[in-house]
């Protein structure tokens, strides 16, 4: 699978094969540089992740306290009404 770079990613890409031509002997650090680099995005990439699913887990959390307090908000505007309704008395006294 080949990913497709950035306008950025390839000028970087091109800077850094004419420095390598020129400079063959640093080879070796520009990799090491290089790997370092992916490392730190992943550490970053699963930062955010964290992060993202913390925020997800927060909003789950929130909207079911939402819910759970219109069910009672809604069961004792109910409760309320039903109380002060006045029913007529239908039974059989003369």
């Amino acid at each position: 699978m080949t990913m497709k770079l950035t306008i950025e990613q390839e000028f970087e890409k091109e800077n850094l094969k004419r420095y390598l031509e020129e400079h063959p002997e640093q080879a070796k650090m520009v990799v090491w540089q290089l790997f370092v680099r992916m490392i730190r995005g992943h550490q970053k990439h699963q930062k955010l992740e964290s992060q993202y699913d913390d925020l997800l887990q927060r909003y789950i959390t929130l909207h079911d306290a939402y819910l759970a307090n219109l069910r009672l908000i809604r069961q004792k505007t109910v409760g309320q009404a039903s109380n002060q309704i006045q029913l007529p008395n239908f039974s059989q006294e003369h």
